[in-house]
């Protein structure tokens, strides 16, 4: 579920594209974080679905990633 969490947000911020230029589709970003990761992720969608049927904290994994980085830097300022 993370992975396809994060996976959602970067298809969705629109920053990979394809070899030729063109924005990649959600399944090619599926596709690419199965090769980075190690994983398979056959149930896309239904991930994607339930990401977006969530009622209470749309994203967890993004929000904790963010909560990390920013842990991470105030570490490094003090």
């Amino acid at each position: 579920m993370e992975i396809a969490e994060l996976m959602l947000g970067i298809y969705l911020a629109k920053v990979l594209r394809t070899p030729d230029g063109m924005l990649m589709e959600y399944r090619e970003v599926i596709r690419l974080a199965e090769r980075a990761f190690g994983v398979k992720i056959s149930n896309h969608r239904e991930l994607k679905r339930d990401i977006f049927k969530r009622t209470n904290e749309l994203v967890i994994f993004l929000k904790r990633l963010i909560f990390l980085i920013e842990q991470e830097r105030d570490k490094k300022d003090a």
